[in-house]
């Protein structure tokens, strides 16, 4: 593998620093899972506690795949909108399951 200024020719190709962790996981990454989690675990309690019918709960998981499969096909930047997007889909879920916001304290 040939240098070129400290970056080998692999690292250039695919846009790699060199020294760069790629095990490392970043704050959004973080948030990212959180967010799909949080999907899940609140649409599960809204189907199991009768908060949710089934007409509401086939329209949050026809606006996830749309989110999750074809936001990121749209540009390539746009993939980046999917986590903001299922953020939203949480907080529209948090208020139909708990009937209103969750209070921390």
């Amino acid at each position: 593998m040939r240098r070129i200024s400290g970056i080998t020719e692999q690292h250039r190709l695919t846009g790699c620093r060199q020294g760069y962790n790629s095990r490392v996981i970043s704050s959004g990454s973080v948030a990212a899972w959180v967010a799909q989690v949080a999907f899940w675990v609140i649409l599960s309690l809204g189907i199991v506690f009768g908060d949710l019918k089934r007409s509401p709960t086939l329209i949050f998981l026809a606006l996830w795949a749309v989110g999750f499969f074809a936001l990121p096909r749209i540009s390539p930047y746009s993939g980046l909108l999917v986590t903001p997007y299922v953020a939203v889909l949480d907080i529209v879920l948090v208020f139909l399951v708990f009937r209103g916001d969750v209070r921390l304290s």
